[in-house]
């Protein structure tokens, strides 16, 4: 996620260089001044730091104001693990708001440009809300164009007649709707069936480039991310196969509220209403835990699931637009 204005006013300077734990506190602080409503914590960016994929590149650089010294920008490449190619790159950068319109988001961007040429990078991508129009100006202005939009969506859990759907919450016969929690406690060998079925789904979700199987301990930190919920985590089974997945996890910035991971079903079991079935579970959950609200993102071209999130009453916010550059050959532009 990308956040920049226009750069014309008052140009300060930064220094440059290589980020170091120190900065993971004052990392934290921009992006939750950028993004107040998806808050998170220092332990939640160390964990996804410690096991990011180590086959995968990650570099990130921090932008110093050289009197104070204080981290005023930050900005990351890294390769991107569920689309992976290993010359196209997912960028971010954020600037503190009070040194934004002044060329440090700019200066942090040459950073990352000297990354992707030493990369022979062919493609780089960030993304933006619409709704913060400097932000993509910003981008638009560096030669990225529009590639795709998600919708983020709210459900208040309060709104929710459960009642009213309960008719599309059957569980089609020879399938049982089960959760991690109590499939792990069976079967400590069942994460492999999970793993299996999500790089089954995974190539139809819409993405940019095609879909690649992350490893299977990346999969594994996930499901072992303190944030994760096993007993909210739904599967459906049929026999000894799962064949659908709606699963949850928490925000220690903000611990009223659930986010959504992956809502899907295998191809031969669409159509008969699993989809909705595990909805209604993880909505069940969220009420019976006193969380306030579900958050979700989708592609705006997923219309299966964008028909479920609307009849239930999920707000659209802002949509999300992921940009992409594209790089001559050898990273040059």
């Amino acid at each position: 996620m990308t956040t920049h204005t226009q750069e014309k006013v008052r140009p300060r300077q930064v220094e440059i260089r290589d980020f170091q734990p120190k900065d993971y506190p004052r990392m934290v602080e921009i992006s939750n001044l950028l993004y107040v409503p998806h808050k998170w914590t220092e332990d939640e960016a160390r964990y996804e730091d410690e096991h990011f994929d180590k086959k995968y590149f990650l570099r990130r650089w921090v932008g110093e104001d050289p009197e104070t010294r204080e981290a005023v920008a930050i900005a990351e490449l890294s390769h991107m693990p569920w689309s992976f190619h290993p010359q196209k790159f997912w960028m971010d950068v954020e600037v503190h708001p009070d040194w934004q319109r002044r060329g440090v988001g700019q200066a942090m961007y040459a950073a990352v440009d000297e990354e992707l040429r030493a990369k022979d990078a062919i493609v780089v991508r960030s993304s933006t809300q619409e709704s913060k129009a400097e932000s993509v100006r910003w981008l638009e202005t560096r030669g990225f164009v529009e590639k795709m939009r998600n919708w983020e969506s709210h459900l208040d859990i309060a709104t929710v007649d459960a009642a009213r759907f309960a008719a599309k919450a059957l569980i089609p016969e020879g399938v049982e709707i089960v959760t991690l929690k109590e499939e792990r406690a069976r079967d400590p060998g069942c994460l492999r069936g999970v793993y299996d079925m999500v790089n089954e789904i995974g190539p139809d979700i819409p993405n940019p480039d095609v879909y690649t199987d992350a490893t299977y301990e990346y999969f594994l930190s996930g499901i072992e991310n303190p944030d994760s919920l096993h007993d909210g985590y739904f599967l459906a089974k049929a026999r000894d196969r799962y064949v659908g997945i709606s699963n949850l996890w928490r925000s220690e910035g903000s611990p009223d509220v659930l986010y959504q991971g992956l809502t899907g079903v295998v191809r031969a079991y669409r159509g008969r209403g699993l989809a909705w079935a595990l909805k209604m579970r993880t909505i069940a959950y969220a009420r019976q835990h006193g969380f306030r609200q579900i958050r979700t993102w989708n592609n705006t071209m997923n219309r299966p699931i964008l028909n479920i999130n609307e009849a239930l009453g999920f707000a659209k916010q802002p949509v999300w637009i992921t940009f992409q550059k594209d790089l001559g050959p050898g990273g040059t532009r």
